[in-house]
């Protein structure tokens, strides 16, 4: 269930951190602009050494990223996963100087998937990266369903979760750690190639789990924790 979308977001990382351009000027643009796909031939897979801005030429995507399903238009169907946009009012309009832009694609791929209907109302997927500086964050906030919720669902969500987006990055190394940021407590985990995990719970009305792999030297992810609402 959960595995698919670290996966997904696995390859989201790996497409658009294969084809992040320098900005036409320092600074300039928006971020959509900048990503653009790659010119020639296939990316290949992350190196397992210490990442830098040249280490992000050539980032592998694997098949799960292959083309795009995009977000269903209306209402979805009884049980099925909705892709709700409304769910990225959570997280800060940017950060590091990069704008959180909503990624349907890839929202629309992992709500697609049969196995998280069970668990999850409703998702929404965002990107952040800065190509000057080789800096990329990818959010996904899930709402998850009445009477689903637990220590121990929020634990086995953080294993799959990272193995599925450690999965193009060297694998899940070390163990994960808890830590207060910005007065939540965050769950965080590495992968080999660099990719550093960040999962949070969010209690109110609803349940809703905030989950990010973020690359790069400005902790684009750390940045997106500080910031939720």
């Amino acid at each position: 269930m959960f595995l698919v979308i670290g996966v997904v977001i696995g390859g989201t990382i790996a497409v658009v951190t294969g084809s992040i351009r320098p900005a036409p000027t320092p600074g300039g643009g928006d971020v959509a602009a900048s990503l653009l796909p790659a010119e020639t031939g296939t990316p290949g897979p992350f190196g397992g050494g210490p990442t830098s801005s040249s280490d992000l030429d050539g980032l592998a995507s694997p098949s799960d990223a292959a083309g795009s399903s995009g977000a269903a238009s209306g209402s979805p169907a009884a049980g099925a996963v909705a892709v709700d946009p409304s769910l990225l009012a959570l997280l800060p309009p940017s950060v590091g100087g990069a704008a959180l832009t909503p990624d349907p694609d890839t929202a629309g791929q992992d709500a697609a998937d049969p196995s998280n209907a069970a668990d999850l109302s409703a998702l929404a997927v965002a990107v952040a990266a800065a190509p000057s500086s080789g800096d990329l964050a990818v959010v996904s906030v899930v709402e998850v369903r009445l009477g689903v919720f637990s220590e121990s669902y929020f634990q086995s969500w953080r294993e799959t979760f990272d193995g599925g987006a450690c999965s193009q990055a060297g694998g899940v190394t070390g163990k994960e750690t808890e830590t207060t940021i910005g007065g939540h407590d965050a769950w965080v985990g590495h992968c080999a190639g660099g990719v550093v995990t960040y999962h949070v719970y969010l209690a109110d009305d609803v349940d809703r789990i905030v989950s990010i792999s973020s690359l790069g030297p400005g902790r684009f992810g750390e940045l997106v924790v500080d910031g939720l609402r």
